[in-house]
């Protein structure tokens, strides 16, 4: 199976394309600084580009099976780069043919299924107030995945630590008692590789 993965040079990002291709799979990934995949493999290909580009991001996906998304805004984020770079990628992933997306995202893309859950409000209720821009880029992303008409799954992701893999991922909706505050990146690379 060919994976194409965009945020693969961030944390998670580089769990994910490791792991992903010792397990077999053949992987591009996309990245803006590729000098920070410190390591090489003969099922890795690596497209060089931002979000702005493209042409580059259209020849990134050619050939995926799938296609994840691990890129987030930061605090320091201006405006919706990440939405708008996922509008491109949508819109390559059409012309390429190409219908399953796998996204990451935050509990700020609220779900109807979700439900009232006091630490969940208040952690998006900061990220709104202190960082407006990055939390309107997460709700603006998710709604270019949703009205892609692919076959897509949003993962909603607590906090992130670098702990040992546990081996069970809890996932459901918020508020439904199902998900925890933190997840590590090592649970996060599995979930999503299954």
């Amino acid at each position: 199976m060919k994976l194409t993965i965009f945020g693969a040079t961030g944390l998670s990002g580089k769990l994910l394309t490791k792991q992903a291709l010792d397990q077999g799979y053949e992987v591009t990934a996309y990245a803006r600084n590729p000098s920070k995949l410190d390591f090489s493999h003969p099922n890795l290909k690596v497209v060089h580009g931002d979000l702005n580009n493209l042409t580059a991001i259209k020849q990134a996906v050619e050939g995926a099976d799938v296609v994840i998304s691990l890129l987030g805004p930061t605090g320091r984020t201006k405006g919706f780069p990440v939405s708008d770079g996922m509008a491109n990628i949508v819109n390559a992933m059409k012309e390429k043919y190409i219908n399953r997306l796998i996204a990451t995202a935050t509990p700020s893309a609220a779900d109807p299924n979700d439900s009232f859950d006091l630490k969940f409000r208040l952690a998006v209720l900061m990220i709104k107030l202190l960082m407006g821009d990055a939390y309107s880029d997460i709700v603006k992303t998710a709604g270019v995945i949703r009205e892609s008409g692919f076959n897509w799954t949003i993962v909603r992701l607590p906090f992130l630590n670098n702990k040992p893999k546990k081996g069970k991922v809890n996932s459901g909706y918020v508020g439904s008692g199902e998900i925890h505050f933190s997840l590590s990146r090592a649970d996060l690379v599995d979930f999503l590789l299954a």
